[in-house]
């Protein structure tokens, strides 16, 4: 999710909402996209880096992924703080383009950050998991702002990465084929990835899965299609790393039933 920069938080808090339960690409005259673009324009007389941050978060809601990378660097040449590189990273992250978000993970993680609202999210949603793990350690006890729960969990998952020899660049890589397709739908995962680690009964397993708009069966007909994609371009991470894709539909559909 994007960070308050100055001046722009009705328009942060904007795409955080839309990022959160959109789930599909939006047209390009869409109300809320018009609406992201009108406050664009107002912030280019205070606050043009801000400006240009809000109008990639704008591109990403529509899949522009050329947009967002054009709007970011923009925004980032006119203002070299992690608020702005965390803007393009966000909504290139939102699409699937994994790799290209981790990259600037390091030009916004850091233990002054790491204070973020939601930063290990959006750390785990760039595939840095290796990388947030190692800056919640050179945190020592400054407060992060992380729950235990989250904290242990990302501990885990990096020791068993490490243990494995399973390095950031590594996950983000295989992450980007399910990313892939997820474009190839017009879809963005809604909320944060969900980062599952455990040694029961002495089998270590680090899970990433998605979370997508869409019922219980197309979501496993498309982890049948993440699988066989896997196969045929001859992606086989260790068994102790899994990826794929869950319904937020399906809690529904229990109720209903």
């Amino acid at each position: 999710m994007p960070v308050p920069l100055p001046n722009s938080q009705e328009a942060v808090d904007l795409l955080n909402d839309l990022w959160m339960v959109g789930g599909h690409y939006f047209a390009e005259d869409d109300f809320q996209v018009r609406r992201l673009k009108r406050m664009a324009d107002a912030l280019f007389k205070s606050d043009p880096a801000a400006a240009w941050a809000t109008l990639a978060g704008a591109a990403g809601l529509t899949g522009d992924a050329e947009a967002v990378r054009a709007a970011g660097d923009k925004a980032i040449r006119l203002r070299y703080v992690p608020a702005i590189t965390d803007a393009k990273a966000t909504p290139l992250s939102n699409l699937g383009y994994f790799s290209e978000a981790q990259a600037l993970t390091k030009h916004w993680l850091s233990v002054d950050t790491i204070v973020w609202p939601h930063a290990a999210e959006k750390a785990i949603a760039c595939a840095s998991i290796v990388y947030l793990a190692d800056t919640i350690r050179q945190a020592g006890s400054m407060p992060t702002g992380i729950p235990n729960s989250v904290l242990a969990t990302i501990e885990l998952a990096a020791g068993i990465l490490d243990e494995h020899g399973i390095s950031d660049a590594m996950l983000a890589g295989w992450l980007d084929v399910a990313g892939e397709m997820m474009r190839n739908r017009r879809m963005f995962f809604l909320g944060f990835p969900q980062l599952f680690a455990t040694r029961d009964d002495g089998f270590a397993q680090v899970d990433i899965s998605f979370e997508l708009d869409l019922d219980a069966e197309a979501v496993t007909l498309l982890t049948v299609e993440l699988v066989d994609t896997c196969i045929q371009r001859q992606i086989a991470p260790p068994n102790c790393f899994s990826f794929g894709f869950r319904s937020r539909r399906l809690a529904h559909e229990h109720l209903a039933a």
